[in-house]
């Protein structure tokens, strides 16, 4: 929902014009499926990220991984920033305490159910139903 909702997302000109390269055969179907409805382009774009994330997963020591969810932060930026520090060893200061401190978050997921239609609601949750299980999304 979010990059359906700026400009200046790439995906408005299709897959052809993005940075994100030529889409893998399984997503170019299921694009072409949905009538190329730029939501299932979004959520694929998003299962492209993902799906680049489990690659490089593999290949990197899991010492040097840290996982963090959206939702985490917004519950608890300071635990979250904290582990961040501690993981790439470096101390944490008052001042960059503060600083967290001094952002007030909200979480924004529900905000797809206000701004998609119906349809398109239906066609984000069916593109993205296996990454979102997988992620602890069901």
């Amino acid at each position: 929902n979010s990059l359906f909702e700026v400009k200046w997302w790439h995906g408005w000109q299709g897959p052809q014009n993005w940075i994100w390269g030529p889409l893998p055969v399984e997503y170019q179907m299921e694009w072409d499926e949905s009538n190329q409805a730029f939501i299932v382009l979004a959520a694929i774009q998003w299962k492209i990220l993902m799906d680049a994330y489990e690659n490089a997963k593999k290949v990197c020591p899991p010492d040097n991984i840290i996982e963090l969810k959206y939702e985490e932060i917004v519950e608890n930026p300071i635990d979250s920033f904290t582990n961040v520090l501690d993981i790439c060893d470096l101390d944490q200061s008052k001042k960059f305490i503060d600083y967290i401190k001094s952002f007030k978050l909200k979480s924004t997921n529900d905000k797809w159910k206000k701004n998609l239609t119906i349809e398109q609601q239906q066609l984000l949750q069916k593109s993205l139903a296996d990454h979102l299980e997988k992620y602890g999304y069901e």
